[in-house]
């Protein structure tokens, strides 16, 4: 571990989740690393996680980190087969740091004299669809956001990434897509306010 590590060592936060989960998608796939099936973000225990490989929830190195099901997760606790499936993993995770992979995987995300415009679109696609359904889960249509301070977080999150490579209107069209008529979200207006919303299914409409 750099020293850098030691001196920020802090729980994960939504922007750590939003910036790394592209790379671990790149990296291993977006599946369960433990038992590779896909997230179902509306079933309990099936919504996507981010592991800590050595159960040390302070440890954020990208090596360190897994996605997995919230029930795998806690059930990787408790589980000797799948604590030495992590161990192994972070050794082959390190490893491949080591010899240069990191920077071959950071280069797609993070090198912004490298990114092009393919790319910087694909983090503004992954990071606005993390940041909508994190925040606006399935099983929920009474919750909303604030339009203006979505634009503005999805953008922040771009642009860190990016280091200034990702405009408020690419950000918005990326928004705009997800909220279409056939989108699992939707803009409305209240109380003259534009606010997003998950879309209500027709079985909820119906009532059944």
């Amino acid at each position: 571990m750099h020293y850098g590590d030691f001196m920020n060592r802090t729980k994960l936060t939504s922007n750590d989740k939003a910036k790394k989960y592209p790379m671990l998608v790149h990296r291993d796939g977006d599946v369960c690393f433990y038992d590779k099936m896909p997230f179902i973000q509306e079933v309990e225990g099936l919504q996507r996680t981010f592991d800590h490989l050595n159960n040390d929830e302070y440890d954020n190195r990208l090596e360190n980190l897994v996605l997995c099901h919230y029930d795998c997760n806690q059930k990787k606790k408790h589980d000797y087969d799948m604590q030495l499936l992590a161990v192994d993993k972070l050794k082959e995770n390190v490893s491949s740091a080591s010899l240069g992979g990191r920077e071959n995987l950071s280069t797609t995300y993070e090198s912004t004299d490298e990114l092009t415009e393919g790319e910087v679109n694909r983090i503004i696609n992954k990071l606005t669809t993390t940041y909508l359904q994190e925040r606006l889960p399935d099983n929920d249509q009474d919750t909303f956001l604030s339009f203006s301070d979505t634009l503005n977080s999805i953008t922040y999150l771009v642009q860190q990434d990016t280091k200034g490579r990702g405009s408020q209107v690419a950000v918005r069209r990326a928004i705009d897509v997800r909220c279409c008529s056939i989108g699992e979200f939707q803009i409305l207006r209240e109380d003259g306010k534009r606010i997003i919303r998950r879309r209500r299914s027709q079985s909820n409409l119906d009532g059944t």
